[in-house]
């Protein structure tokens, strides 16, 4: 009985032991991520209609703003860099409604931003609805805008589609990318110092759980002292 007793003692132990060894084996990965530089693309989206595809006489008046090159509707993405290097390329994917009339940039290709590289063949995708336009060499943290003017088809409830991806991930979508602050180091440090510091919390606990176990019986003791300080209490109460 006393050989069973001294084994049960050390699974607290051997569970503390495995709790520590488990928290710096999943804390290291996350400080060694720490020194990698990494791009990180965010960007947001504004469907603006200028004239109301529902509207009774639309189909009429679409000929003629066709014709003087007038879009109907125009889709504002915005794409912003906030990570620590430049992305090596961002591939935009963008569905419209409709026929796209035009697509303008800021900066423009023509004024050679040194910190983006534009294509030089963005207008081969005008008279299509469906684009796919590669940026390369995106460095933090200058926003870049792309305007698509469009013809929207009449009547037509569709939303246009937008994706971004780069380096071989996708972006994340915000309301305003103006709005996302870059990293700082504290932010780096916060998610591998809350794994370790709940792990050493656990660990804690899990010694806690070695040192009553190791002395179970003056804790026992402990307990009925404070238990039957309680009930001397409430007589006297009574």
């Amino acid at each position: 009985m006393d050989e069973t007793k001294q084994h049960g003692k050390w699974i607290p132990t051997a569970l503390a032991v495995l709790t520590l060894l488990a928290t710096i084996a999943t804390s290291v990965p996350s400080f060694i991520s720490l020194k990698r530089d990494r791009p990180s693309i965010y960007y947001d989206v504004q469907d603006i209609s200028v004239l109301n595809a529902h509207s009774p006489n639309y189909r009429e008046l679409l000929p003629i703003l066709k014709a003087k090159g007038i879009p109907t509707g125009r889709l504002m993405l915005n794409l912003r860099n906030v990570g620590d290097v430049e992305a090596k390329e961002v591939e935009v994917g963008v569905h419209v409604p409709g026929e796209i009339a035009e697509i303008l940039t800021l900066p423009k290709a023509s004024d050679q931003p040194v910190w983006v590289d534009l294509p030089k063949d963005i207008e081969r995708c005008v008279g299509t609805a469906v684009v796919s336009i590669k940026v390369v060499k995106m460095a933090p943290p200058k926003p870049l805008n792309i305007d698509f003017g469009y013809f929207r088809q009449h009547d037509s409830r569709a939303e246009p589609a937008v994706d971004v991806v780069f380096d071989g991930r996708p972006a994340k979508r915000v309301d305003n990318v103006g709005e996302i602050a870059r990293p700082t180091m504290l932010s780096y440090f916060a998610i591998p110092a809350a794994v370790f510091g709940i792990g050493i919390v656990v660990s804690f606990l899990s010694a806690v759980m070695v040192v009553v176990a190791n002395n179970r019986e003056q804790f026992d003791n402990l307990v009925n002292i404070i238990e039957m300080s309680a009930r001397i209490y409430k007589m006297f109460l009574i």
